[in-house]
């Protein structure tokens, strides 16, 4: 298995495909295309799926799919 970078730093915002979801770290904040603020809170890495949590909540993680993600915001 990967080993995650305690290093992850987003320089700008990226959009759409260019975002590789299976390189995201738990806890990266995320934008989804409804325009929902959310944070990864476990990520299979298999690049399709990620369960998030609205930022600033306990409410319980929700699976989104790839094409739900809109943007990744500088970190």
């Amino acid at each position: 298995m990967a080993e995650q970078s305690s290093q992850f730093k987003v320089t700008k915002r990226m959009r759409g495909p260019e975002i590789m979801l299976q390189d995201l770290p738990v806890g990266a904040q995320l934008v989804l295309r409804s325009g929902s603020k959310v944070e990864i809170v476990e990520n299979p890495r298999d690049g399709q799926w990620l369960f998030v949590r609205p930022l600033g909540t306990d409410q319980e993680p929700e699976l989104v799919f790839a094409a739900e993600v809109a943007e990744l915001p500088e970190q």
